[in-house]
């Protein structure tokens, strides 16, 4: 019998390697985003804020991290722009979420950072560049929140999601 060009064989094993690697990639995908749930963890023991379950949510870890730099929650919508749907693509729109992504994180980032006793513009602007990397090192080292760092408009009544 001819079954063409490919035989039975040689579809079923491209199939399988196929489905390896699709499984190994998501399997990848997870792995990494629960180390940086982790990574975020960390950051928000240092200013007592939320738990690893609290971290694993996509948007709610934002805010979290908002709760822990002192800001207000509102720079989480700066940073999610670029997803939402209208505001996508090359266009003006796309170009202004973007920018205004990038100037929300870099605060984001250097309030975490001022709040830990380190420089607001260079962490601010280092941890979008180069893949929150240095979020990492903010979580790892010995920094702790410092007493006279952004204590204006501290939010006394602020409640979490029990997870």
């Amino acid at each position: 019998m001819i079954y063409g060009m490919y035989s039975p064989f040689t579809v079923i094993g491209t199939t399988l390697v196929f489905l390896f690697g699709v499984i190994l990639t998501f399997a990848f995908s997870v792995g990494l985003y629960v180390f940086f749930a982790y990574v975020l963890t960390r950051i928000g023991r240092k200013f007592g804020v939320g738990s690893f379950l609290q971290f694993l949510v996509p948007i709610y870890n934002i805010i979290l991290l908002c709760d822990c730099a002192k800001i207000e929650r509102w720079v989480t919508l700066g940073i999610v722009l670029p997803i939402i749907p209208g505001f996508r693509g090359a266009g003006l729109l796309g170009s202004a979420a973007a920018i205004a992504s990038l100037a929300a994180n870099v605060y984001l980032w250097g309030k975490l950072a001022e709040r830990l006793g380190k420089n607001f513009w260079l962490w601010g602007i280092i941890t979008p560049l180069f893949c929150l990397l240095p979020a990492i090192v903010l979580a790892f080292d010995n920094s702790a929140p410092s007493v006279y760092a952004n204590n204006a408009g501290e939010n006394q009544g602020t409640r979490y999601i029990d997870l």
